[in-house]
């Protein structure tokens, strides 16, 4: 499975268990983060599933130096840091 197809799949866990709408089915990489109605609770708790599942939290995260604000910025996160490692 590739890191998007990885995010993705977390990202619909994570909105299922904490978000009063269901995941919707035409989610595409411009789809707005806040959509989902995550609160920050659900979002670490979203970044600590990827961590599991890629062996990171992007460094960029960690730093606060960047928040994503759609689906294909979070992606991007992570297939940034994978290619420089």
């Amino acid at each position: 499975m590739n890191t998007h197809d990885v995010v993705l799949q977390h990202l619909a866990e994570i909105v299922t268990e904490f978000s009063p709408l269901p995941f919707p089915d035409d989610v595409t990489d411009e789809t707005r983060l806040d959509e989902f109605w995550l609160d920050s609770i659900a979002f670490v708790t979203l970044l600590s599933s990827l961590e599991e599942a890629l062996g990171f939290i992007p460094q960029a995260v960690i730093r606060g130096e960047f928040q994503p604000q759609t689906v294909r910025d979070l992606v991007s996160l992570y297939t940034a840091q994978q290619e420089t490692d």
